[in-house]
């Protein structure tokens, strides 16, 4: 028996012991079990084609276990009267009251388990999450949350979206922290490991594999890359970096609307 062939005022029987009546509407999104004993109702939709519960997380999910269909008048009160036309399972018993209460229970705690998890989680995220503009990450002068902890500042500097995929130990970074001109609390960070690396090893490496042909192609002389240009403090950056507030005890904060416009022409495009 499939979904289609339910009909108005058939009597149904799930798997959680649930008994309903099918109500037709004319319009297939609008028909809807509704439960005995002020269980309230689902939608026949929630229900696939095999009328198995399609919202239901459980590994053997809430399904329609018995169908009674009669011509004449079916409630409630009676249906057991009747043979059911639809039995998924001959060995399949409905719970007793007590088998469902405790069910109900037990669903109703691992609710409110997952509900408390969930805040859990919000909270954390306020908490451990800090606001920042960043260079070279997803392209230039990119808005992107930050994980507060030093090893998450440690694996963002190194490219790595979580602190999972980071090893401190095989990329270890030394976190610097420039304060951005005529400000109080608006920093640029940048890994002073990574700028040595780049400066002394990366570019000289690449310049003098590609720097003649860079030349003959282009008629100019190949540079090194920059993320961030200070002049009034002649300082430049070449890798990744970001820019946050700090509060009085040095602790990366939020950036705040109005800030970008103070150190967003340091940034290269």
């Amino acid at each position: 028996m499939k979904k289609n062939d339910l009909k108005n005022g058939d009597i149904v029987v799930l798997r959680s012991g649930l008994i309903g009546a099918v109500i037709l509407k004319e319009s297939a999104d609008e028909s809807y079990i509704l439960y005995s004993e002020a269980e309230g109702f689902d939608y026949l939709d929630s229900f696939d084609e095999d009328m198995i519960y399609t919202l239901d997380a459980e590994d053997v999910p809430d399904a329609v276990m018995l169908v009674y269909q009669e011509e004449g008048a079916i409630s409630f009160l009676d249906f057991e009267d009747y043979d059911p036309v639809y039995v998924r399972d001959t060995a399949w018993r409905r719970p007793t009251k007590e088998e469902m209460e405790e069910a109900r229970k037990k669903k109703e705690e691992e609710w409110k388990q997952l509900m408390v998890k969930a805040d859990k989680e919000q909270e954390k995220k306020k908490i451990d999450l800090f606001y920042v503009i960043a260079q070279a990450f997803y392209g230039n002068r990119t808005g992107v949350e930050i994980e507060r902890s030093d090893i998450g500042v440690a694996a963002f500097l190194s490219g790595c979206t979580s602190i999972e995929h980071y090893d401190l130990i095989k990329q270890p970074v030394d976190v610097r922290m420039i304060r951005v001109p005529d400000t109080d609390n608006l920093v640029i960070v940048y890994d002073q490991i990574q700028e040595d690396k780049y400066v002394n090893e990366d570019f000289p490496r690449f310049y003098s594999r590609e720097a003649e042909d860079y030349r003959k192609h282009t008629g100019r002389e190949l540079t090194m890359y920059v993320t961030c240009s200070i002049p009034e403090i002649d300082v430049e950056l070449h890798t990744r970096c970001f820019a946050c507030r700090i509060d009085e005890n040095g602790q990366f904060q939020d950036l705040e609307q109005g800030d970008a416009e103070k150190f967003i022409h340091y940034f290269t495009r």
